[in-house]
């Protein structure tokens, strides 16, 4: 046998397709009554279905179109002091959002014992709270860190996007460190 039915067993290259079909809706182009309750989620409202996932599609994008105008403008920490195990230190960030709003973004610090290398390790991450606006979308924010070891410390500010409907913590290429 040659042609596109090569390969195939005799039975499956004669069967004809089927086809699910109401016999009361035949020729009409209506769906049958059970792939339309499939449809519609089985008693949720066709009316406004999937508006929450349009909403989010549209928030990321302007959220993506104005990242670039996201970053940190200024750090300020006692980081001359040594610090000890179970020290507290106390950080304030101002950060520029430029359009973006301060609800739609987490403002971190990113901390943990130091490598060899310099690099944080075991890291703990401490949301910061926001106690000012300034001028041109520039927030000022503060938290606080516990070493909960000896050794060297780093701390990094980070912003990323937040959304109160889902956990975006980790979007690809929304991270801003300071």
């Amino acid at each position: 046998m040659d042609g596109p039915a090569a390969g195939i067993p005799r039975l499956a290259a004669r069967a004809k397709p089927r086809v699910w079909a109401d016999p009361s809706a035949a020729g009409s182009g209506q769906i049958p009554d059970p792939v339309q309750k499939l449809l519609k989620f089985e008693g949720l409202p066709h009316k406004g279905h999937g508006a929450g996932a349009v909403q989010l599609a549209h928030w990321k994008a302007n959220l993506a179109s104005a990242w670039a105008r996201v970053g940190v403008r200024n750090l300020d920490a006692p980081t001359n002091e040594p610090m000890m195990a179970g020290n507290k230190m106390k950080i304030f960030a101002t950060v520029d959002l430029g359009p973006i709003a301060p609800d739609d973004v987490i403002v971190e610090i990113y901390h943990g014992p130091l490598d060899a290398n310099g690099n944080i390790q075991q890291a703990t991450r401490t949301a910061m709270v926001r106690t000012a606006s300034e001028d041109n979308g520039a927030y000022r924010y503060v938290g606080s860190i516990v070493a909960d070891s000896c050794g060297q410390q780093g701390f990094a500010v980070r912003i990323l996007p937040r959304n109160a409907n889902v956990d975006l913590r980790l979007e690809p290429n929304l991270i801003r460190w300071g």
